[in-house]
Order: C-alpha cells, then sequence, then structure tokens
C-alpha cells in the first residue's frame, strides 16, 4: 500500500466490519424459466389455475391510504396522487390487472420486477409498468445491494441504476426466498417441476390411449400349421395387416369396435392395464402436490381425494389466511418502502383493505365476538385489538359508540342494597347555566348543588312505603330524604355525563349550518338574502332532527332500561314478566321521539330564521345608508358573529332541557309498563337557585296516572312530572329534578 492509500484507509473494528459480497456476473433468468412457462403454465391445468387464482386474490384486495396519528385511529385518505396511480398504474392497465400480472410473474419465475415512470428519478412516478422477468438481468453489488438491473430483449435495452447506499431504484424487485442465490428468487415451479412432468406425462397418456383405442395393447400371434410345424408372416402379409389394423381399428372413431381375428390368429395381452398402473391415482397426487407448493388448497381445483377439509369454505378461507394475506402483507410493505417516500409525506402509508374481503368475514366475525365478550377489556383495549385506533370522542353523531345499557363503569355504580345512595360529594364539572334565552322568560336553570343535603334528615320516613328509585338496573329502597336528594344528584350526574355528547353533536351542526349561511350571504344582495339565508338554514334541518332523535332516544333507552332491568327486583314484592313491559315502552319511545322532537324542531329553526335574519337585515340598512361598506367579507363575519353569540347558550339550554324531558319521561313510562301499583314522586333540589314551583312539588306523591297540580306564576297547571314537555316553557327549561316512585293503593313496596 502507497503512502497515500494508508493516509486515506480506514480501519474497522473487527466486531462491526460487514461480511462483503464478491460480485459475481450479471445475473438473468436460467432458461429454465421458459421451460417452466411453457411446460408448467401453458400446458399444465394446476399450474395455471394455481398462479392465476392466487395472482387474482391478491389484486381483489384492495388498496387502503392512511395517515398514522398519535392516541387515535388512523385517518384513511381517500384522494391522493398516489391512490389514483394505483387506481391506472398505466394506460392499458387497471390495478387489478396489473397485479395480477406482477403476481402471475412471480408464481411461474419466482421473481417480479415493477418499473416506475415519472418526469425525473427525484419525483414521484406517474406510471408503473410489469416488465418480464425472463428479460431481466441483476448486476450485482458489492454490499448486498445490486449496482443495477438490465432489461433486454430483441428491440430495447436499458439500463436502471441503483443508489448504493439506500437501494433507490426506478425498479421493486418482488423475489421469492433463494437459498441458492442472493440476487434471484427460486420459482415455484423448480420445486414442482417433477410433479409437473408426472401430472404431464399422465395427461399424455391418457390423450395418448384416447387417441389409440381401438388398437389393443398386445400382440397378435400365428398358431402354427399342421403340415409345417410353423407360423410365418411375409412381409406383406405383415405390412398388410398392420394397415388393415390402423385403418379399421386405431383413432377415437373406432373406439370399442371389435377385433376379428381369423386364420389361426390368436390375442396376447403383453401390457399393463391402467388399473394395473393406477396411473388416475398418481395423477391426483401429483396435482396435489403441486397445488400445495403454490398454497391453493386442492379442494379448491376440484382435484378429488383429499379430505384435509371438511368443506370449500374452510379450504377457501385456509387458502386466504395461509396464502393471500402473507403475500399481501409483503405486497404492500414492499410499496411502502419503494413507492411512498418518493411522495414526501412519511406518516403516509399503504395496507390492504381486509374489510372488504367477504371471505375472511367468518374469521373476522369470530375475532370480533372473542374481542367483545371480553369483560376484562376496555374499550379502547377492544378496539385495539380488532385493529382500530383508541376512540377519539367525535362530534358528528354517525360516529358515536353505542354500549350495552346495561353495562356500566364500576366507579359509576354506588348503589347499595338494602340502604342509601352513596355518591361523591365532588359537584360534576359543567358550564354554568347560561342567562336567559328566547325560549324562557326568566333563569329558571336548577343547579346540582351537593350541600342541599346538608340540612336534611336521615331518619326514616313514617309514611310506611318505601321510595323505590332505580340506577343502573337497581331498585333502590331510599328510606328517607337525605338518600333521595343523593339520588337526584347521581342520576343528574348521570344526565351531565350524557349531556357532554349531545351538545358536541349540536354544536358541530351549527358550525356547518354557519358556514353555509356564511356562503349564502355573501353571494346574496338586500333582494334575495332572505331568501338564500332561509334556505342555507332549511337544509340542515333534517341533520338536526337527526342528532336530536338519535341523542332523545339514547337517553330514554339508557334511563329506561334502569326501571326495566330492576323490574324483576325482590323489591316489588313479586315476580313480574318484563318482555311485554320492554314492548310497550319501545313502542313508546319511538312515537314519543317522533312527535316531540319533529315539534321541537320547528320552534328551534323558527328561532335560528327570526335571529340570523334579523341582524342581516339591519347590516344591509346600514350598508343602503352609507354607514358601512358591504362587502363578501364583511357578510361572512357578520353570519359568524351572529352564530358565536347564541350557538353555545342555545345548545346548553336546549341539550338540558331536553335530557330532562326525556330521562325523566323514560322513567314514568317504564314505571307505567309494568303494571305494578305505583305512586310517583317528585324530588327537586331544595336551594335558593330552585323554583318556587318545583320547591312546592317535592316530595309530592300522586297514583301513577294522575298529574301534579304545579303552583305557576300564571296559576295551577298539570304536569304528569318533571320535565313534562306539555308543562310551560318555565316550568321545563333547566329543570333538575328527578322523578321516583313508591307502592301506590296503601301496598307497600
Amino acid at each position: 500500500m502507497n503512502w497515500f492509500a494508508r493516509l486515506f484507509a480506514k480501519s474497522v473494528a473487527p466486531e462491526s466490519q460487514l461480511v462483503m459480497l464478491t460480485p459475481p456476473t450479471a445475473k438473468g433468468m436460467a432458461r429454465e424459466a421458459n421451460a417452466y412457462i411453457r411446460e408448467g403454465f401453458a400446458e399444465n391445468s394446476v399450474v395455471f389455475s394455481s398462479v392465476s387464482k392466487v395472482s387474482g386474490a391478491i389484486a381483489s384486495v384492495k388498496p387502503l391510504l392512511k395517515r398514522r396519528l398519535n392516541g387515535s385511529a388512523d385517518e384513511i385518505i381517500n384522494k391522493h396522487p398516489v391512490l389514483s396511480l394505483l387506481e391506472r398504474p398505466n394506460r392499458l392497465q387497471t390495478y387489478r390487472k396489473f397485479v395480477e400480472s406482477t403476481f402471475g410473474f412471480y408464481g411461474l419465475t419466482g421473481n417480479a420486477f415493477i418499473q416506475g415512470v415519472g418526469p425525473s428519478p427525484k419525483r414521484a412516478p406517474t406510471e408503473l409498468y410489469n416488465l418480464n422477468p425472463t428479460s431481466m438481468r441483476v448486476i450485482p453489488g458489492k454490499l448486498g445491494i445490486p449496482a443495477a438491473y438490465e432489461f433486454q430483449n430483441a428491440n430495447v435495452e436499458r439500463r436502471f441504476e441503483v443508489d448504493a447506499v439506500n437501494g433507490n431504484s426506478a425498479i421493486l424487485h418482488l423475489k421469492t426466498f433463494n437459498p441458492m442465490d442472493h440476487w434471484l428468487g427460486l420459482s415455484p415451479i423448480s420445486a414442482a417441476a417433477m410433479s409437473v412432468d408426472q401430472h404431464n406425462s399422465a395427461n399424455r397418456w391418457n390423450t395418448s390411449l384416447l387417441q389409440n383405442s381401438g388398437r389393443p395393447a398386445g400382440a397378435l400371434v400365428l398358431k402354427p400349421s399342421s403340415e409345417t410345424g410353423d407360423a410365418i408372416l411375409s412381409e406383406n402379409q405383415r405390412e398388410s395387416l398392420r394397415r388393415e389394423i390402423d385403418s379399421a381399428l386405431a383413432g377415437p372413431k373406432n373406439a370399442g369396435r371389435i377385433l376379428l381375428l381369423e386364420g389361426g390368429m390368436d390375442w396376447k395381452q403383453i401390457s399393463l392395464s391402467p388399473d394395473d398402473l393406477d396411473w388416475i391415482q398418481g395423477k391426483h397426487v401429483s396435482a396435489r402436490e403441486i397445488a400445495l407448493i403454490f398454497g391453493v388448497p386442492p379442494q379448491l381445483l376440484g382435484i378429488p381425494g383429499d379430505n384435509t377439509f371438511s368443506n370449500y369454505e374452510e379450504a377457501r378461507l385456509a387458502f386466504w389466511q395461509d396464502t393471500i394475506v402473507p403475500l399481501c402483507e409483503d405486497w404492500f410493505n414492499d410499496l411502502n418502502n419503494w413507492l411512498m417516500p418518493s411522495f414526501g409525506d412519511p406518516s403516509l402509508y399503504l395496507c390492504p383493505d381486509w374489510d372488504s374481503v367477504h371471505a375472511l368475514d367468518s374469521a373476522r366475525q369470530k375475532k370480533w365476538d372473542r374481542v367483545s365478550n371480553a369483560s376484562f377489556l376496555t374499550t379502547n383495549e377492544k378496539r385495539e385489538a380488532v385493529g382500530y385506533g383508541r376512540y377519539k370522542p367525535s362530534e358528528e353523531p354517525a360516529d358515536m359508540i353505542l354500549i350495552n345499557v346495561g353495562l356500566s363503569p364500576l366507579d359509576d355504580v354506588g348503589i347499595e342494597l338494602p340502604g342509601e345512595v352513596v355518591v361523591d360529594d365532588e359537584q360534576p364539572t359543567d358550564e354554568p347555566p347560561p342567562p336567559a334565552s328566547e325560549e324562557s322568560e326568566e333563569d329558571s336553570s336548577d343547579e346540582l348543588d351537593t350541600e342541599s343535603t346538608d340540612e336534611l334528615s336521615e331518619e326514616p320516613d313514617e309514611t310506611g312505603k318505601s321510595v323505590v328509585a332505580y340506577f343502573e338496573g337497581k331498585a333502590a329502597d331510599l328510606k328517607s330524604p337525605r338518600a333521595r336528594e343523593r339520588f337526584r344528584q347521581m342520576v343528574v350526574r348521570k344526565r351531565l355525563r350524557m349531556e357532554k355528547q349531545y351538545r358536541a353533536a349540536i354544536n358541530q351542526v351549527w358550525r356547518k349550518e354557519a358556514a353555509a349561511v356564511a356562503a349564502a350571504a355573501s353571494k346574496s344582495d338586500a333582494s334575495n338574502f332572505e331568501r338564500l339565508v332561509g334556505q342555507a338554514i332549511d337544509n340542515f334541518k333534517p341533520e338536526m332532527t337527526r342528532v336530536m332523535e338519535a341523542n332523545t332516544r339514547r337517553l330514554m333507552k339508557s334511563f329506561g332500561a334502569d326501571v326495566l332491568s330492576a323490574g324483576k327486583s325482590i323489591a316489588f314484592g313479586q315476580n313480574i314478566e318484563t318482555k311485554d313491559a320492554e314492548t310497550r315502552f319501545d313502542s313508546f319511545v319511538n312515537e314519543f321521539v317522533e312527535d316531540h322532537v319533529g315539534e321541537k324542531i320547528v320552534g328551534i329553526y323558527q328561532t335560528s330564521r327570526k335571529r340570523v335574519i334579523r341582524e342581516l337585515r339591519e347590516t344591509f340598512k346600514e350598508a343602503a345608508s352609507g354607514e358601512s361598506e358591504l362587502t363578501p367579507n364583511r357578510l361572512i363575519e357578520t353570519v359568524k358573529g351572529i352564530y358565536s353569540k347564541f350557538t353555545a347558550e342555545r345548545s346548553f339550554t336546549i341539550v338540558r332541557t331536553e335530557s330532562g324531558t326525556a330521562s325523566n319521561t323514560a322513567l314514568r313510562k317504564a314505571a307505567a309498563a309494568l303494571s305494578v301499583p305505583l305512586e310517583k314522586g317528585w324530588i327537586a333540589e331544595m336551594t335558593d337557585r330552585t323554583r318556587d314551583s318545583h320547591r312546592a312539588m317535592h316530595e309530592t306523591f300522586v297514583p301513577m296516572d294522575e298529574k301534579y297540580l304545579v303552583p305557576s306564576k300564571f296559576g295551577e297547571v298539570e304536569m304528569d312530572g318533571p320535565g313534562d314537555p306539555s308543562g310551560p316553557a318555565e316550568e321545563v327549561i333547566n329543570c333538575l329534578c328527578v322523578q321516583v316512585f313508591r307502592g301506590g293503593n296503601n301496598a307497600e313496596i
């Protein structure tokens, strides 16, 4: 080594040295590859069917593009250049045909070469093409990475360089494992070559047998004559006899014709029969071996004699789970490593859409059932176990997760039976009550106040009747006023938790509505803004209706289930069949939701129209008088300001009121559906903030079919109980009272 080489030489520690691969000569597909394709694929039905099934199944799996997100389910991207590229990889092929070609080459030769064609090597390709592996050569590199790929055929020669550092290239090379060659994959037909030969030979034998069925496998023996003692035919006689047999007996048209012997001739069998050779069984064995090498259950190819799978569906499921799923995972991983970096977003990745594969439905359902029935897993753990991310609360009602109302968080179950309801004294976090809105003429909110229990008695009632309350499927015997107030707070806490999701859904609709109204206003003028803005507002009425119906039904089902699931409780002193009660209650819920929500929506949207149009009218008046300049941006900001002022206030009032109406109505109707003698009781919060009329109704019990006479400021009004929607607004809005029950008609519970 000269001084220059020694100066720049690098020392490498022995434990960190790489194994250097001495680059051999260029590696091209062996000549056997053409034989594999010709004799295996073109001439063998089992190979053809196996390769077609595998490539077709992989091509049928749709690609999904996702973005990795921290702490939640990965986002599905529906529109992106890479999806457009895969949808039509080139001008001649769709994604399905392209992938079928890719894995057709892969199954035949053990190799597939895909070329990415684009405006420049550093930019994402705009087209993808499959290159025939028999025309490709791999130029080996020094560190296990090819130096280049070369494409050669009769008309074209082209070289594709490979980055020696990161392996980037315009060529994606898919290959099977080959322990004898680092650069090229091993063809599955190589492993199946003997079975393919046997199967082809059996087919040729059978074909030959059919074509020559009239030529028996044996010999004509001429009996010796008595005069000479020998039997010899002349050359002319033998040739004449051969021609006669060929013309009269050989070929399919002469199959089954009788051989007539004369002149002392006798037939001698000299070949083995097909039964002796057992060639048909040997053919099936070869076919099964070929199919199994390609990972295709023989039953899918109609090969008889294989009893590994009890039915076709099990074979189909095994084919997908054992063969297609691993190949698909490798295919998309290769695309992520080779194709996705060129699009510049490391958070994006491609994956197979397994949900679209009907063949996997049974396996997927079994997994979901196991996970769903695992009571020791949380909802997020279950979602992650089936491939979804952790649940992120959404404001869209269609994205809400519905749970079995009979299941409750352990922390929320605080009822001891018999005895009082024990609740935490900490007040739940919630928005403060808003100022009075147009739906109400006064601030009439009932606030949750745990200090209200301090002055209540712990002594049991002297009426001889126990008060029954329902929560999370249990009937609680509330013997004292203090116990009943604590129970009221527990029910209100449950309502507050459910209100948050309800408010988020309503606010989401109003945000979209505000954007649509702003867009309509920006394109309008003084002559048509009322029509355009009114239409934009009304367009969201169906969506708001769906939101309110879904949440009203959710609240009623949850609180109604608390009563119905406790129907057989010993607190009633009798066995009660709740099936009919559940049917009656469900029927009432459907009718109530349809009628009540429909009526409520009318009032909500009348208010929206009135507020928005009133303020926009003032804006147009100011512009007409010259006080301000009217521009589209000004109108957009005006609409945003209108919605920002009343959206939060209205959503709070609407949801607080509707949750009280839904929960208390559900409690009353579910209790009535049980058909047992009960009285209903009104439990109010006894604080200075409570309405005087509701304070007056506190601890008042009436029969289930009677109404309360509530001392409203307008005189006595009849109400079924707290939250009765037929009552006046000042008695219903923001009410936090709760309905309880006790034995009626002097019957003790």
